[in-house]
């Protein structure tokens, strides 16, 4: 089987042989392309040592990115190309990187030292295939299998742990016994991992199209890094609504803590140090989530929430209906959807400022500065979006001098 290189890899590893060296692709890029999915990004690794490497992309811009560990980042018309010397690596004392590593002469020693058969593969333009683990054949039987002794393996980098149930979630593959035997059995060690590591990891295995498989295969891996889901036992329930979302990362957050509930999601999200807005947008979708909404307070919704987080939470709203069988009520929420999709496309601002009266009309009828002012701009919203006023200029007034009259 041939894959496709780019022309700038295949310039690099022309570069590297004419100097005597080997090159190779590897890693992620040859598992993805022999199951047929688009190669994001490329590798190499090589015999040559990263300042042969460097010697041989003279006039290139460079980057150090991991030269300690024997990586030099290559710019080649623009695309950024990972190069890496043979190597085989110490004692991971932080359960993450290796201490020291040994740079070898041998393509197999380097793919001794990775994760999973199907990221130990090699691939030259004019060879073809190298795979002395049998990752080819574990990718054909959808296996995920250690290379190696599967404890060492992760021993060395717990996070391994993490992406073993990360590919899986990806890529629909089973894991092999012993392989995830030993990663439930030393998962603790995910504790030595940072969190933003580990965050970005539990990110990539949400929005896999097997997520809600893969995390039942082994949820203690999941309450290991996310123990705030232990606050409700049942809190896998919410993997039944994968199925029923989209790929956004805020609607996958809120129904993983379907059960145990904004609070305890806001806590993990914080504690992993997530992005702000992922934390609010999906601690937003739990707290209105059993909301009830209908034609009547839509407008009402959608300003309060905005047009995007609105439709994530009728979304959301409708994988509940389904998972509780309550097909009239999920079709409610499909026909509210196209009603804000209407009024989207129409350009509609259920904001203030589609509001027909201003804050400066209501200091104009007498309202100090400050909440007062606020507090009448936004019950007079209110009343517009849910039909009980016009929004029109003179009714609006008059609604807010009968306020003021009256306080």
């Amino acid at each position: 089987m041939r894959i496709h290189l780019p022309d700038y890899v295949l310039e690099a590893i022309r570069r590297l042989e004419n100097r005597g060296h080997e090159a190779y692709v590897v890693g992620g890029c040859v598992r993805d392309s022999l199951l047929g999915r688009k190669a994001l990004d490329f590798d190499l690794a090589t015999s040559a040592l990263p300042e042969m490497t460097r010697e041989a992309f003279a006039g290139y811009p460079t980057i150090d990115t991991g030269i300690k560990h024997g990586t030099l980042t290559v710019l080649i018309d623009h695309h950024p190309l990972e190069i890496t010397t043979y190597r085989t690596d110490g004692t991971y004392s932080d359960a993450r990187h290796p201490d020291q590593v040994t740079f070898v002469r041998s393509i197999r020693e380097d793919l001794a030292r990775r994760d999973f058969t199907c990221n130990a593969m090699a691939y030259h333009p004019d060879t073809g295939l190298y795979d002395p683990f049998s990752g080819q054949k574990d990718l054909k039987n959808k296996l995920l299998r250690a290379v190696g002794t599967p404890e060492k393996r992760f021993r060395e980098d717990a996070l391994r742990i993490l992406r073993g149930l990360r590919f899986s979630g990806q890529l629909g593959f089973d894991i092999e016994p012993l392989t995830l035997k030993a990663m439930v059995s030393i998962k603790g060690r995910l504790n030595l991992v940072a969190v933003e590591r580990i965050a970005k990891e539990v990110n990539l295995l949400l929005l896999g199209d097997y997520a809600d498989q893969a995390l039942r295969k082994a949820p203690e891996i999941l309450l290991c890094v996310l123990p705030e889901l232990a606050e409700s036992g049942s809190w896998q329930t919410g993997l039944d609504l994968f199925s029923h979302l989209k790929k956004d990362l805020p609607q996958r957050w809120a129904a993983l803590f379907l059960e145990p509930g904004a609070d305890a999601a806001q806590a993990a999200l914080n504690r992993i140090k997530q992005p702000r807005a992922l934390c609010e947008e999906s601690v937003l979708l739990l707290n209105h989530l059993g909301d009830d909404i209908e034609t009547g307070n839509l407008r009402l919704l959608i300003s309060r929430l905005g047009y995007q987080t609105a439709q994530k939470l009728l979304q959301l709203t409708r994988a509940v209906f389904l998972l509780k069988g309550q097909a009239d009520k999920a079709s409610g929420m499909e026909r509210l959807e196209k009603e804000l999709t209407c009024l989207r496309e129409e350009g509609i601002d259920l904001s203030l400022k589609g509001l027909s009266v201003t804050g400066r009309d209501l200091l104009d009828l007498g309202y100090p500065e400050g909440e007062q002012l606020g507090q009448a701009l936004s019950r007079l919203l209110e009343l517009a979006l849910t039909g009980q006023i016009p929004n029109q200029r003179e009714d609006l007034l008059k609604k807010a001098a009968l306020w003021l009259k009256n306080n």
